[in-house]
């Protein structure tokens, strides 16, 4: 019973790392210069993923746990040690599970690494675009037609690629 909820545990803790990893992929994809709401979603998207898999991460805790209590051994176990201690069945389940998950975290932090490298490059846009701007309306006064000075109004927005 304990070990089909842990087999259930990492199956949504793989579909979970799988919607985690695939917005990263989205927010890699990004250019640089993209839209405020749509680089929003996609990281609402990835927090939503890990606040589950915090969720999942601490049901499973418990479930082990349990099985540890139950089959009396070490309160401290890990994966390792069930998988050694379960039937065959359950242990070749276990390893595929426990096998893909290593495979998406790892993806995960690749992912994640390129998402620092371009968030330094959206914020270099970001503080350009807010440099020119502020320029713009600091512009000294100069002179009208009339001879008449007067300082300049608006902002003119000065395109960069980073």
């Amino acid at each position: 019973m304990l070990l089909d909820q842990l087999v259930t545990n990492l199956n949504q803790q793989i579909k979970t790392h799988e919607i985690l990893l695939d917005a990263l992929i989205k927010e890699t994809a990004l250019p640089a210069t993209c839209s405020l709401p749509l680089l929003e979603d996609i990281q609402t998207m990835r927090d939503n993923a890990v606040n589950h898999i915090k969720k999942l991460e601490a049901k499973r805790i418990q479930i082990l746990k349990e099985y540890c209590f139950e089959t009396n051994i070490a309160e401290t176990v890990s994966l390792k040690d069930v998988i050694s201690s379960c039937n065959e069945t359950y242990a070749t389940t276990l390893v595929t599970q426990r096998d893909t998950l290593k495979e998406l975290i790892r993806r995960i932090a690749d992912s994640g690494k390129q998402n620092a490298v371009r968030a330094s490059a959206r914020i270099a846009c970001f503080n350009e675009i807010q440099g020119a701007v502020s320029k713009a309306l600091k512009r000294s006064t100069t002179y009208s037609m009339n001879g008449a000075l007067y300082k300049p109004k608006g902002a003119c927005l000065m395109q960069r690629s980073v």
